[in-house]
């Protein structure tokens, strides 16, 4: 998945667009709580990532009620990726012009 394509995940579930300093905090803790990874493409979960995702058995609407309780649960490591100004940019117009946003 790439930057643009998570935030485009992130306005689907969430309706609304994260800022690069959420984005950056986010990546960094499913990094360092092995949930996520990154890849020659972008980013993909890990084979704990879709554990996780498959104990979760609600649709996109309760993700909230279904996920987030699960994540809550894992240590949260204050470790930003390093994500930059110029990165999120580009991610967000790439969102935009894919999406007509």
């Amino acid at each position: 998945m790439t930057l643009s394509q998570l935030i485009g995940a992130a306005d689907a579930y969430n309706h609304a667009i994260p800022t690069r300093d959420e984005l950056a905090s986010a990546l960094g803790a499913l990094m360092a709580a092995g949930l996520a990874e990154v890849t020659a493409d972008g980013y993909r979960a890990t084979s704990a990532g879709l554990a996780l995702r498959k104990r979760w058995k609600g649709g996109m609407f309760t993700w909230s009620k279904g996920l987030l309780p699960q994540l809550e649960g894992l240590p949260r490591v204050s470790e930003e990726w390093p994500l930059s100004d110029e990165d999120f940019a580009t991610a967000y117009r790439d969102y935009r012009r894919r999406f007509g946003v």
